[in-house]
């Protein structure tokens, strides 16, 4: 719905969502730090709206401002940004941990960080939309199963074989893992919070330069097809040497292989086609950029739900508490890789050149 919304009165006033809502979060949480049913309608409204405001009205602006290659690049610079967030965020946490403070004040500070989200919001961006290309919002806009549009006998196939490959790319996002991934790490590797916030930020990190340079360096030297290929493989390798040995040294060693194509940047390529494909198919940026993170949004569902059911299996069962990254590195790397596979040359090409 926001989309599509987005399409009729611009993209500017929508990305207020995630933010304003941070903030109100952050102080509701800090006034009542005790109420469980708070803090689950909170995080559940939080997840949602700061989806939105961010991968989705992100996707449609570029969208407005690149296409083809240009735009693959642009959305791997976006993920590596995003990294700042996770070099930063533990960091500030962190810091105010260890001083003893209750964690309440973690959420004072979030909202501090929102407010000034906002201010920058309100202040710094501009709207994308180009004047005059608003496109008319009906009721149908309202239809939050509207994403189903794509899978009707009058969209390209291209375009939906390329929708289902980005949505399984997405199985290996971080937020969908990060339950699983925090368990392991406590409970597999024996590290205290202050080591795991210490890998976080030596995660993003990593994110942010393999973000700024390498893999837009590679999205420029390689076709949509081998970049799609390597990360896809590299994904592979990381998730299985992460679930390999529960010898934190093999977690660590983990992060090289992954760089290329972390968290979602592996369908930078696809992504971009994709978007071309939806524009030349006559779909507004919002539109689209609205179903494909609804798709996001069911595999972001089944993937934690996959990482939790599974690990707690193993556990009952006895079986190795590493096998939930072996399933995750087959859904989200192996399967689109097939699948990706299938594409004729000319698919993978179409409406992609600038």
């Amino acid at each position: 719905m926001g989309g599509r919304l987005s399409d009729k009165v611009g993209r500017k006033a929508l990305f207020f969502a995630g933010p304003a809502f941070a903030l109100l979060q952050g102080l509701a949480i800090f006034l009542q730090p005790a109420s469980l049913p708070l803090l689950m309608v909170c995080r559940t409204l939080r997840l949602c709206l700061g989806t939105f405001s961010s991968s989705v009205m992100c996707m449609a602006a570029l969208s407005d401002l690149a296409e083809g290659k240009q735009l693959s690049v642009a959305n791997s610079v976006l993920w590596a940004c995003s990294g700042l967030g996770v070099i930063v965020g533990p960091l500030l946490e962190g810091s105010i941990l260890a001083r003893g403070l209750h964690v309440r004040f973690s959420y004072l500070l979030a909202a501090v960080v929102s407010s000034i989200h906002v201010l920058f919001t309100a202040i710094v961006m501009r709207e994308t939309l180009p004047p005059g290309e608003g496109k008319p919002f009906t009721m149908a806009g309202f239809n939050p199963l509207g994403f189903v549009k794509l899978f009707r006998r009058s969209t390209p196939a291209t375009l939906q074989k390329l929708v289902v490959v980005g949505s399984l790319q997405s199985w290996l996002e971080g937020k969908n893992g990060v339950d699983y991934v925090q368990i392991w790490q406590r409970e597999h590797l024996k590290w205290n919070v202050f080591q795991m916030r210490n890998f976080t930020v030596s995660y993003g990190v990593c994110m942010f330069v393999a973000g700024q340079f390498l893999t837009p360096g590679l999205l420029k030297a390689m076709s949509a097809r081998t970049f799609t290929t390597v990360t896809n493989l590299t994904n592979l390798l990381g998730f299985f040497m992460r679930g390999w040995s529960e010898n934190p040294k093999i977690f660590w060693a983990a992060i090289v292989p992954m760089l290329p194509g972390v968290n979602g940047s592996s369908a930078s390529a696809i992504k971009a086609i994709a978007s071309d494909h939806a524009r030349a198919a006559g779909l507004g940026a919002g539109e689209y950029s609205g179903y494909f993170n609804n798709m996001r949004a069911l595999v972001g569902a089944a993937s934690t739900m996959m990482f939790g059911v599974s690990y707690s299996f193993c556990v009952r069962r006895g079986l190795h508490p590493g096998i939930p990254f072996w399933l995750g590195a087959i859904l989200g790397a192996a399967v689109p890789e097939l699948l990706h596979r299938t594409m004729s040359t000319e698919e993978m090409r179409r409406h992609s050149a600038v």
